[in-house]
């Protein structure tokens, strides 16, 4: 399977990668992909008393858009800890059950 890389967030010295790109791009290798994995959710670190959701200053609240990360940190939960909640989860409910095993990969 051919992959899209995306623009480097960094150019100079070296190019470098952030891990949202990376991790937007484990979703959604290339542009002939199909699947729009919409998702969100808290991990452990959302700072609740603010209620700012997209904007938690500890990257807290995770959310993905059109199968890119837009925000947040990636932690044991958000992957999938068992429960039907976690993005493989989702993955396999809405992309069937190849393509989440291709993720897993």
């Amino acid at each position: 399977e051919e992959i899209d890389v995306p623009i480097p967030a960094i150019l100079k010295p070296v190019p470098l990668w952030t891990g949202k790109q990376m991790f937007s791009t484990m979703i959604r290798p290339n542009s002939t992909v199909k699947n729009f994995v919409n998702f969100e959710m808290k991990e452990k670190n959302y700072a609740a008393d603010l209620k700012m959701k997209h904007f938690c200053p500890n990257e807290g609240w995770v959310a993905f858009r059109n199968g890119e990360l837009i925000c947040g940190n990636i932690a044991k939960k958000t992957i999938g800890d068992g429960s039907k909640t976690g993005l493989l989860y989702v993955l396999l409910r809405d992309c069937g059950s190849q393509f989440a095993a291709d993720i897993m990969e």
